[in-house]
């Protein structure tokens, strides 16, 4: 359970010294957060967050490859991105 106050990205205002960054480190901060932002998103449709994620993440490495395996049959199959484009989660399918 985590004990700090739950905020998302977009309430989150990082104020850095525009002299101290060069023009690329401010595009490179900016191309990050709206990453993250995107999947805050997607975590979100699925009605996840990244402190789950972090909470449930798997700390063995052969449960984390397993993970890995089971993300690029998801990517890699067309009948698996239809479910996942759905939001549903096929878990059948992906233990083959």
């Amino acid at each position: 359970m985590t004990l700090f106050k739950k905020e998302t990205l977009e309430n989150i205002a990082v104020e850095l010294p525009k002299d101290d960054l060069d023009l690329q480190d401010q595009t490179r901060q900016e191309k990050l957060r709206k990453e993250i932002l995107y999947y805050q998103n997607v975590l979100k449709k699925f009605r996840l967050s990244f402190e789950m994620v972090v909470e449930h993440c798997p700390k063995d490495i052969e449960e984390k490859k397993y993970i890995v395996t089971v993300a690029k049959k998801l990517i890699e199959s067309e009948d698996l991105k239809r479910f996942f484009q759905k939001k549903q989660i096929p878990i059948r399918q992906l233990k083959d």
